[in-house]
């Protein structure tokens, strides 16, 4: 009777530790990133996300830099390309806080091109920190602008 009873609780400890566990998860705002074309020019943006029902106050935006320009074409109709853009929206991210909405989303003009043929060897590191919680950093490669993956720590 007692290893029985030794038994059950352990079984509601571990069950309840997981409860506990998912009801954190759902409750906690979880922002990801990914690159998304433009609507209106040949460049992609960062689209920020926070697909969770719960509100993601104090999120902070971090992009590093890893892209080479050397393959885009100098000699062509093409306009020219401002390697510095992504250093002026980083300036710009690093001193703003953010609240993202339940579902809601905001996009950040990186411009980087995507024009037809031209691709871009490199990736961006995107650091996302939600307040004090949560810290998450994303590989954005432009060369396939919807595929990104989560950095382990």
């Amino acid at each position: 009777m007692m290893v029985a009873t030794f038994w059950t609780v352990y079984q509601n400890k571990k069950q309840l530790t997981e409860l506990k566990r998912q009801w954190k998860e759902e409750h906690s705002p979880n922002v990801v990133c990914e690159l998304s074309p433009s609507q209106d020019t040949p460049f992609l943006r960062l689209h920020v996300i926070n697909p969770s029902n719960v509100v993601a106050e104090n999120v902070t935006i971090s992009i590093d830099d890893n892209l080479d320009y050397s393959n885009y074409p100098k000699d062509s109709d093409l306009p020219p390309i401002r390697t510095q853009y992504i250093s002026e929206i980083t300036d710009f991210l690093s001193s703003q806080k953010f609240t993202l909405p339940p579902k809601g989303s905001i996009y950040f003009n990186v411009d980087i091109p995507i024009y037809g043929q031209v691709t871009i060897d490199g990736y961006i590191v995107v650091t996302i920190e939600i307040g004090c919680t949560s810290k998450r950093k994303y590989k954005l490669y432009p060369s396939n602008f919807k595929y990104y993956s989560e950095l382990d720590y």
